[in-house]
Order: C-alpha cells, then sequence, then structure tokens
C-alpha cells in the first residue's frame, strides 16, 4: 500500500498556554516540538492548521512554522500574515509549505507573534480542534 500523506498531531488533550509581557509586540512565544524519532520525508508539500484561542483585547498579528531536520538544519519554513486590528475569539490558521530536497524532519518551531492584556493565547489541541500539520507525498 503506497503512502500518499502523513499526519501528525500532538496527542495530549488540553490547551499549551501562551502569554506575553504587557503591551509589548514580539513573538509571543516559541514552541518547539520534537520526534522521538525522525522522520524521512521526500520532496513533498505540507500544510498546517493551527488552532488559537484569545480574548478579544489581545492581538495576534503572525504566526510562523519552521520545520528542521535531525542536525538542526532549517527544511521548510511558511508565514501567516493576519490583520493587526481584528476582532475574534477563536481563529483557524493554515499555513503551507514545501520540502525541497529529502531530508529527515525531526522538529518544528512555532511562533506566535502580537501581544496579550492580561488574556492568555492558547494553542489548542486535542477535541475537533486539534492543530495539526499534514505532509502530501507525491505518487
Amino acid at each position: 500500500m503506497d503512502v500518499q500523506s502523513l499526519k501528525n498531531q500532538k496527542p495530549e488533550i488540553g490547551d499549551d498556554k501562551l502569554k506575553v509581557t504587557l503591551g509589548k509586540i514580539r513573538p509571543i512565544e516559541k514552541f518547539n516540538y520534537v520526534l522521538a524519532t525522525p522522520i524521512q520525508l521526500p520532496k513533498c508539500t505540507w500544510n498546517a492548521t493551527i488552532f488559537i484561542k484569545k480574548s478579544i483585547f489581545s492581538v495576534v498579528n503572525k504566526v510562523s512554522l519552521v520545520l528542521y531536520d535531525s542536525i538542526g538544519e532549517k527544511i521548510a519554513e511558511a508565514h501567516s500574515q493576519l490583520r493587526l486590528f481584528s476582532i475574534w475569539k477563536e481563529k483557524t490558521i493554515s499555513i503551507s509549505g514545501v520540502v525541497n530536497n529529502q531530508a529527515d524532519f525531526e522538529s518544528l518551531e512555532l511562533s506566535v507573534y502580537g501581544f496579550s492584556i492580561g488574556e492568555k493565547i492558547s494553542i489548542l489541541y486535542g477535541g475537533e480542534k486539534a492543530s495539526f500539520i499534514c505532509f502530501d507525498f507525491p505518487s
């Protein structure tokens, strides 16, 4: 059986909480996820769906995802720019990119840019709104 895609999702149920210094526009947080065993990726496309929950008074203006190989070299990156002043409490953000050469995918770094006034900004995992990354392999 040929495998056409691979979907990776953090298995724990719950939220990872993010919080920033009041009023500063800077990366809110950088999450680093490391796989227990690297995955050999051919040249392929990938897309990630990130679910974010925040208060109305928090601002998220950019989400960035960087993929690394087993020696810490960057193999792909993509960004999603958001409108700076938009009012929302929950949002689905899609990011997509290309792995241009065969690589041992071992880790990824998720960065969220913006600021929060007293409330936390959450990246959601578990349930129907679980964030994930999917790799689509060529046939």
